[in-house]
């Protein structure tokens, strides 16, 4: 698999984030390149994946996030590390996937300038591209916010 479409300075972040955490468990929302990059790093990953050819070829079983969501926090998980990224509803998604967000964890929304959470009340710190992001697409505008739960 190829390096995770997130900006450089998202990765090395996160990077950064999962070395502070012992035995980290990570929600990913929308699986891709990202998924085994977060294997190499953490104890636990969750990937929430409806596309059934993607998710075949990322090695995930195919899972709805609206009915995994709600029996995660109907349960009780929380993670360390929480990514949405690439699914139709990302705004109800980052909304339910800050319940399960573990306190001292953080919650990552790619492309949050498509967002109305963008400039949401509770803030957030901003991850734009970088000089080592040479793709195209993130070059346009496309910025990653991240919350942390204090």
């Amino acid at each position: 698999m190829s390096r995770p479409c997130l900006n450089a300075t998202l990765l090395d972040f996160m990077d950064r984030e999962l070395d502070r955490v012992e035995d980290a468990r990570v929600l990913e929302i929308g699986g891709g390149y990202s998924t085994a990059w977060f294997r190499d790093r953490a104890l636990e990953v969750v990937t929430l994946e409806d596309d059934e050819q993607w998710a075949e070829r990322i090695g995930v079983e195919p899972r709805q996030w609206w009915q995994a969501m709600p029996h995660l926090v109907s349960t009780g998980e929380s993670f360390d590390l929480v990514l949405v990224d690439g699914v139709g509803d990302r705004d109800s998604c980052a909304e339910l996937g800050w319940t399960l967000v573990k306190r001292g964890g953080v919650l990552i929304y790619d492309d949050a300038q498509r967002s109305r959470l963008a400039s949401c009340v509770f803030g957030g710190t901003e991850f734009p591209p970088d000089d080592r992001d040479v793709e195209e697409a993130h070059k346009a505008g496309r910025i990653a916010k991240v919350w942390r739960k204090v």
